[in-house]
């Protein structure tokens, strides 16, 4: 072997010699501080027993989810106006099991209603003044599709 390649070698030699004699040296250095660890103590905390009493409900706003039973939806979205059973109660098909709150509704239809209402006299006026050759036959038309849509709005 050439001189230049056994000096490379003994270099290479002690590189390793000294990666791995640091590598044993933190393994043993390890071995002996966790040969004396202690765990540290406990902490243990206490305090005096009072008596209070607990709300007995809770306002929330949120779904119901059984575990066993049905899962219910609404056609429509309103606002629950009564509940009409019990946790746990059985039902039968077409029982009433939930009521929304329909003024809105019943305040439309009224409206509805009286729209419908002056649709009829408009119409039977109407109808009245093209019998006697008063009124067109367009504003005719008009006023029984007005009938129409309010008949249709109720």
């Amino acid at each position: 072997m050439s001189k230049p390649m056994s000096k490379m070698l003994i270099w290479v030699g002690v590189f390793f010699a000294i990666v791995f004699g640091i590598y044993g040296a933190k393994i043993i250095y390890m071995i002996v501080k966790m040969s004396n660890y202690q765990p540290p103590a406990v902490t243990i905390s206490s305090t005096q027993v009072i008596s209070k009493t607990w709300q007995s409900y809770l306002t929330a706003v949120g779904s119901l989810t059984a575990i066993n039973g049905v899962e219910l939806s609404t056609e429509t979205a309103g606002t629950i106006a009564s509940i009409r059973f019990q946790s746990g109660q059985f039902v039968k098909q077409g029982d009433v099991l939930i009521t929304l709150d329909t003024s809105t509704e019943e305040a439309a239809l009224k409206d509805n209603q009286a729209q419908l209402k002056l649709a009829k006299i408009n119409y039977d006026r109407e109808k009245e003044l093209l019998a006697r050759k008063v009124a067109s036959q367009a504003a005719f038309d008009a006023r029984f599709a007005e009938l129409q849509q309010a008949e249709a709005g109720v």
